[in-house]
């Protein structure tokens, strides 16, 4: 009964075996599947269609333990519902050249090429909104962007018949603006197939998991209650050997009497039967029994002591036993628990993985969108000046070319940003402290930025500084100049800015406050964060990279930053930076003494 029970025990922990190696194979599959739409790599796609067999055979293994799952056709719809989210993602295209995207790319470059010949500016602005809104659906995949799109291109329609163009140049731009449409309408309804698939394999995935999960979870109970029984048997067995004892002390006793009315002969008689009993639990006993013995009684004495002894190592293996069985299964909880730990580290791994690989796209296609806009205006205003340079006075060419390098300072900071984001991040940028005037330096810095935005009215309320600030002269000016900057981008509906500096222990603090569309709650945790930028900031200039880069050079001055905002109404940015530098940083030696301000 025992061993069939144990037999029963190892069967059905081979079977919960098999259903684990499913569960990790599914688990790689899924892996496999997300890493191809999230990047996709062609080798995640193979990877995936050389697992899929082995999945199979996993499901049609494990079936065979049980009924009452129907893991083939979850499988395979699985399987089938994955397939059709690959197939949507090639539609699509594996690149920027390939699929629906190259198609439309290609299109958007010939109608833009040809729009920069013709020198069409206001029908350049509307394929700039369109390109906003193809950028929009791309990151959020909300459908009121096409709509949007739609408008736009029946704006850029109606001004195509108005812009003095020939019959033949209409007819190329509506041809080429045509082809431009049909490409976003394609594109823009297989993302959205795609993301239904995606969808429906997710959805499938979590059918078979939960149904997996489930039948590991029988199987392990099962389990459970093939070792309860098999420990009942046990205990039954150590009962009737109890019992067995019992009866032999009693039939000992008995013959203990008889012997003591007995003759010698009588109890040599039963001295020898004795050592039969013995004899069939061990060989070796029949030997050390009979010699050293006085008497048939020490004889009888000696066999009782050996079944004795029988019993006591019998308790002792079976209390080994149990303590193995025991240690065996608060070992298998243990490896249960750390693999759970294990699943659950690379599930937060993927979702991290997939939140920077979001951010990284954003910001791409934000700097993508950034930059094209003053190199639009650069080559617009050079050809102006190319086609008019002899009709044009001193004053015009002084004020065109203007344009042309306010559009490359812009370029510039947006590349020196992000450089020295880049190296902040990386610990290559030191700081050189000096002597630093806060408040004519901070004051400097707010006028120089009231010159290009002349409608704001800037509100200080200055308490009492010390006469020097130990800080990086061009790090601090970076850190003001983004917090007013920001102020006065984010705030062009309520031009009043509020401009706060004073002085608490041992150090200075400065705060910026506007009443501008404000930051949600919830965003807040993540707004200096990389490549980030809040969801009121839609339809604003910006790369995403400036708060991170003004935070990371202000806890390089030991400093604090701390932001507060109510959305739609005030956001206030407050910088507390230390008096002194740290006795170990090195000062610039010439003017170490002398104080900077803002230019």
């Amino acid at each position: 009964m025992t061993k069939r029970l144990q037999s029963v025990q190892v069967q059905l922990s081979a079977q919960a075996d098999e259903s684990r190696r499913l569960e990790t194979e599914l688990l790689r599959l899924e892996m496999y599947a997300s890493r191809f739409l999230a990047e996709r790599n062609v080798d995640d796609l193979a990877n995936f269609e050389n697992d899929a067999p082995r999945l199979r055979e996993l499901v049609s293994t494990v079936e065979q333990f049980t009924s009452d799952w129907s893991l083939s056709s979850l499988s395979e719809r699985y399987i089938a519902k994955t397939r059709a989210a690959f197939e949507a993602r090639e539609r699509l295209g594996l690149d920027e050249n390939s699929g629906l995207e190259g198609e439309l790319r290609k299109a958007v470059h010939d109608i833009e090429r040809r729009l920069q010949t013709l020198d069409q500016e206001s029908l350049t602005v509307h394929m700039l909104m369109m390109r906003r809104h193809e950028k929009d659906f791309m990151m959020r995949l909300d459908t009121s962007y096409i709509a949007r799109f739609e408008a736009r291109a029946d704006e850029f329609s109606a001004g195509l018949q108005q812009a003095g163009l020939s019959e033949i140049q209409r007819d190329e731009i509506s041809a080429l603006f045509s082809a431009y449409q049909r490409g976003f309408e394609d594109w823009s309804e297989g993302r959205l197939q795609l993301m239904r698939q995606q969808d429906m394999a997710v959805a499938a995935h979590a059918e078979l998991a939960s149904a997996v999960s489930a039948m590991s979870g029988d199987l392990l109970a099962r389990a459970d209650t093939a070792t309860i029984q098999q420990r009942t048997v046990i205990d039954g067995t150590i009962v009737a050997i109890w019992i067995a004892v019992v009866i032999l002390i009693t039939i000992c006793g008995a013959l203990a009497v008889w012997i003591g009315r007995s003759i010698v002969s009588q109890i040599a008689g039963v001295s020898d039967e004795m050592l039969s009993l013995c004899r069939a639990y061990d060989t070796n006993t029949s030997g050390p029994l009979r010699s050293n013995a006085r008497s048939e009684l020490e004889r009888m004495r000696r066999v009782l002591d050996f079944f004795a002894e029988n019993i006591a190592e019998t308790e002792r293996l079976n209390m080994e036993v149990r303590f193995h069985r025991d240690h065996l299964a608060d070992e298998v909880a243990k490896q249960t628990a750390a693999l759970e730990h294990q699943k659950l580290q690379l599930e937060l791994s993927l979702d991290q993985e997939r939140e920077l690989r979001q951010l990284q796209n954003q910001f791409v296609a934000t700097v993508s969108h950034e930059f094209r806009t003053p190199l639009t205006i650069i080559d617009g205003t050079a050809r102006r000046i190319s086609r008019s340079l002899s009709k044009m006075d001193a004053g015009q060419i002084s004020e065109r070319l203007e344009t042309i390098r306010s559009s490359v300072r812009r370029l510039s900071d947006m590349v020196d940003e992000t450089l020295d984001s880049s190296r902040v991040s990386e610990g290559e940028i030191d700081c050189n402290y000096a002597c630093v005037d806060f408040r004519q330096f901070v004051e400097g810095i707010v006028e120089r930025h009231r010159d290009i935005a002349s409608e704001f009215t800037f509100e200080y309320d200055v308490g009492i500084l010390p006469d020097c600030v130990d800080a990086d002269p061009k790090h601090l000016d970076h850190i003001v100049s983004n917090l007013v900057s920001n102020a006065i981008k984010y705030s062009r509906l309520r031009p009043h800015i509020k401009v706060t500096m004073g002085k608490e222990g041992d150090c200075v603090f400065l705060s910026v406050k506007d009443r501008g569309v404000g930051i949600p709650k919830e965003e807040l945790p993540k707004i200096t964060s990389r490549f980030f930028r809040a969801s009121t900031s839609a339809g604003i200039k910006g790369t995403g990279i400036g708060l991170n880069l003004v935070a990371q050079l202000i806890r390089a001055h030991n400093g604090k930053f701390n932001i507060d905002s109510k959305e739609g109404e005030w956001t206030e940015v407050t910088v507390r930076l230390p008096i002194s530098a740290p006795e170990d940083a090195q000062k610039q030696d010439a003017d170490c003494c002398s104080l900077i301000s803002a230019a």
